[in-house]
């Protein structure tokens, strides 16, 4: 793979990571609240959302490794 499109393609795999991180960030911030006013299903739901953009982070996460390995080989 040409080197211009493996760094752009962990470029976007980082910056996407990072946007999901955030969006988990925010997610457990809304369940917090929900949670803290009594709104059990609200929060849970929240809360699984939030699980999976973090679950999607890692996988991002791990598909740069992998691109930084293809990099060096």
């Amino acid at each position: 793979m040409e080197p211009t499109t493996l760094c752009k393609l962990m470029e976007a795999s980082y910056h996407a990571a990072r946007d999901l991180l955030m969006q988990a960030a925010r997610d457990l911030d809304e369940a917090g609240r929900a949670a803290h006013q009594g709104e059990r299903n609200q929060a849970r739901g929240t809360a699984i959302g939030a699980e999976t953009d973090l679950q999607n982070a890692l996988d991002l996460i791990k598909a740069v490794g992998a691109l930084q390995l293809l990099d060096r080989g």
